[in-house]
């Protein structure tokens, strides 16, 4: 099942110019056509099924799709709320899971020390 719709993505929506996945097919004949959206969410989604498929089926071509998005897409990830997505994919290419990171502080005993993640000083409680 993974696999069938893997190959409908990379049929239908990979967009090879770009080297990332459209939001939607592109235009039949004689309808009208409009530039590509290549969504970072999507793209970083999809990145990360086809590195988990590529893992399963031990299809190096899933993989390669996911790391030319990863790659085409990075520099706009950086920039953008929805970059993260994309850096998971990163991460999971190169079999490096990601971290857990707790967003909650906690006091230990009063002390005014914090077990958490460190912030920097201009935002801490």
């Amino acid at each position: 099942m993974g696999e069938r719709i893997a190959a409908f993505a990379i049929e239908q929506l990979w967009d090879e110019e770009a080297s990332a996945f459209r939001a939607e097919p592109a235009a039949g004949h004689g309808e009208v056509a409009l530039p590509p959206m290549l969504p970072l969410l999507g793209n970083g989604e999809m990145a990360v099924a086809l590195a988990d498929l590529a893992d399963h089926t031990g299809r190096a071509e899933y993989a390669r799709y996911a790391e030319r998005a990863v790659a085409a897409l990075g520099a706009r990830a950086a920039m953008s709320p929805a970059g993260p997505a994309l850096a998971l994919a990163a991460l999971r290419l190169a079999d490096q899971p990601p971290r857990p990171i707790s967003t909650e502080i906690l006091k230990i005993r009063g002390r005014g020390r914090w077990r958490g993640p460190r912030w920097p000083r201009s935002v801490r409680p």
